[in-house]
């Protein structure tokens, strides 16, 4: 099979996917105000590209229609009604989108709900689905790896960390820690062309993913990666800020060049209502 090519962030797409919220339960007090904000979204993407927009079914997709409406988008908006799906967090529950030769490709992932944290059944399948929808040809792996949990250089690397790609919770107790990174290794080279890993020992603290990538380390060309700092010693962060930072200084690409830093302020301690520091990232 042709060695994929997973573009990084900045490559040009042809379209969005994304979801509409409806558990209550996942927005108490304020589901109203998060659909009118996920909406908003839409609509500035569909400002430059399509946008696909997954809907619970055909009645809320009606009401969304008739909001869409209102407001006219230089680009098309596509609901979708018959995509059974829970959360609306894609970037974990979807495919990954590649490329082999030159061609849309969609690599699949066992999904497990954040180490089995939530009962969204719905979205153990979502990524197929998804592809399937969007007449992709694609693969499945059986690893439990989420979109969020790695970020790509375009060049064959990408970064991850181990507490959440090695977590007990995303694989069969009877892998060693050295079986579970060879499988992930060989997992990544043949779904997404990733031939080099940049391990960070964690995420953020308090974070429910286990540390996934995308709240802490982002790379923004094919060398220079974005992180947080901070010099706040009540930012509960401090310490997992100060390691990754070091962490990154010593990391290569696949190609050996010493990754670039830039940084930005971490937003320092935020609460919940009951006072319990939030994974916050800028």
């Amino acid at each position: 099979m042709t060695t994929p090519y997973t573009p990084p962030e900045w490559a040009p797409h042809q379209c969005q996917w994304t979801a509409l919220p409806y558990l209550q339960d996942e927005w108490p007090c304020a589901l109203a105000l998060v659909e009118q904000e996920c909406l908003a979204l839409v609509r500035a993407i569909a400002r430059d590209e399509e946008v696909q927009v997954l809907c619970r079914d055909s009645a809320h997709a009606a009401r969304v229609a008739a909001a869409i409406a209102a407001t006219p988008s230089a680009h098309p908006i596509h609901l979708h009604h018959n995509i059974a799906y829970d959360d609306i967090w894609l970037r974990d529950t979807g495919p990954v989108f590649t490329l082999r030769n030159h061609k849309p490709w969609a690599a699949t992932f066992r999904f497990n709900a954040w180490g089995n944290k939530f009962a969204f059944e719905q979205d153990r399948q979502l990524a197929t689905r998804i592809a399937e929808a969007a007449r992709v040809p694609f693969s499945r792996h059986d690893c439990v790896i989420e979109g969020g949990a790695l970020d790509h250089n375009g060049q064959g690397s990408a970064l991850s960390t181990r507490s959440c790609l090695l977590n007990d919770n995303r694989w069969p107790s009877h892998l060693s820690i050295l079986e579970r990174e060879a499988t992930l290794r060989r997992t990544l080279e043949e779904a997404l062309g990733v031939v080099h890993l940049i391990w960070l020992e964690q995420g953020l603290e308090y974070d429910h993913t286990d540390g996934h990538i995308d709240n802490v380390a982002r790379f923004i060309n094919a060398d220079t990666v974005l992180c947080m700092e901070t010099n706040d010693s009540d930012d509960p962060q401090r310490e997992v800020l100060t390691h990754i930072r070091q962490q990154l200084a010593q990391a290569r690409t696949a190609q050996g060049q010493r990754l670039k830093l830039v940084t930005l302020p971490s937003p320092g301690r935020i609460d919940d209502a009951e006072g319990n520091p939030l994974p916050a990232s800028y």
